[in-house]
């Protein structure tokens, strides 16, 4: 059971202001409009914050249409992510960092036991997005449309709950998260700097 509680309040505008039309009879613009849209969130464990989205749609001619669009955005982890008590499941997996106990085997096959639950250290994520954009649709042929899109994302922060192969491969990079068995005089010695 989750006992948690968060308030939360928002707005969001969104506005399209077109600066040349087709009836303007301006050459290699038929059409440029701007598009602007913001979003402000106010969360009383995460405080405030304002993000906006900015985007440009150009014709140079009837048939293409060119746009481009840039934003921001930000998300708070849940109440679940954040206080969720956790629970504990056993399973078996392999651990390539030992020697392998089956024929076969790439690593020694481990009975564990695997806890997981909320993290109240966690931070909002937060990202920031850019897209460009061509579609062609000739006026011949309305039922031919062809386009070309291009989008990049770069996250911060994002909260993720990785998998135990995962950890037990990459034990070095999650310290704390793996308690190993003492080796034992059988473990060869393994140059693997995962090893504990």
């Amino acid at each position: 059971m989750l006992d948690a509680d968060r308030k939360s309040s928002a707005a969001f505008a969104e506005m399209r202001v077109p600066l040349i039309s087709s009836a303007m009879a301006i050459p290699g613009a038929e059409l440029l409009a701007f598009t602007f849209a913001g979003r402000w969130d106010d969360f009383d464990d995460f405080g405030d914050t304002f993000n906006p989205q900015f985007g440009l749609e150009w014709k140079p001619i009837r048939d293409l249409l060119v746009r481009g669009n840039w934003g921001t955005s930000f998300r708070p982890p849940s109440l679940f992510e954040l206080y969720f008590q956790g629970s504990t499941q056993t399973g078996q997996f392999v651990d390539i960092t030992r020697p392998p106990n089956v024929p076969g085997a790439n690593g020694e096959v481990v009975l564990i036991a695997l806890t997981a639950g909320g993290n109240p250290d966690l931070d909002a994520e937060e990202a920031e997005s850019f897209g460009f954009g061509v579609s062609y649709q000739p006026l011949a042929l309305p039922a031919l449309e062809a386009s070309l899109d291009y989008f990049n994302i770069d996250q911060d922060q994002r909260v993720q709950s990785p998998d135990a192969f995962l950890l037990l491969q990459n034990a070095d990079l999650f310290p704390g998260r793996v308690t190993r068995a003492e080796r034992t005089p059988a473990d060869p010695v393994l140059d693997r700097k995962s090893v504990v």
